[in-house]
């Protein structure tokens, strides 16, 4: 009959951290850098004009108050006609936030009445934005870092 090997609580906790560091590192690596990067590939380019350019600001309770772009502009996509005011590939919620100044020449660019190029989801072409942002030096450094503790924690954890 074999024998049962019994599993440290030390042990199984590594496991548990390993794997959980692990598929955070994959999450990250997929929302911060790859499904990003698909919004940019799959989108088309198009024609639109400014609406509307001015600079929002963004209260932060107990910090210095930071300012973000907000361009309305106007599209056509396959024979619709579509409004939208995203600065950024997937919406402004997260988008940067800059001093006054910066946001104020920011918005400066995109004068109503301006001719620019909006880039439309095929898909669902009311999502759209005038910035091709792709992943940032600092979403590539966060899946770095998470995957360095998984290796770490499993390297030491395991006694390799």
């Amino acid at each position: 009959m074999a024998d049962s090997k019994q599993y440290s609580v030390g042990e199984v906790t590594t496991v548990v951290v390993l794997v959980v560091s692990l598929a955070g590192t994959l999450l990250s690596g997929y929302l911060l850098v790859y499904q990003p990067q698909q919004r940019i590939d799959a989108a088309q380019a198009t024609n639109a004009t400014v609406v509307s350019s001015n600079v929002d600001r963004i209260d932060r309770s107990n910090e210095r108050d930071r300012f973000r772009p907000n361009i309305t502009y106007q599209y056509e996509f396959d024979g619709e006609s579509y409004t939208n005011n995203n600065y950024f590939p997937g919406g402004n919620q997260g988008a940067e936030q800059f001093s006054q100044p910066v946001a104020r020449d920011r918005a400066d660019t995109f004068q109503p009445g301006r001719n620019v190029t909006a880039y439309v989801n095929p898909d669902n072409p009311n999502q759209s934005y005038l910035l091709e942002r792709g992943p940032q030096q600092t979403d590539y450094l966060i899946v770095a870092v998470l995957g360095l503790f998984a290796v770490v924690s499993g390297y030491r954890g395991l006694g390799l």
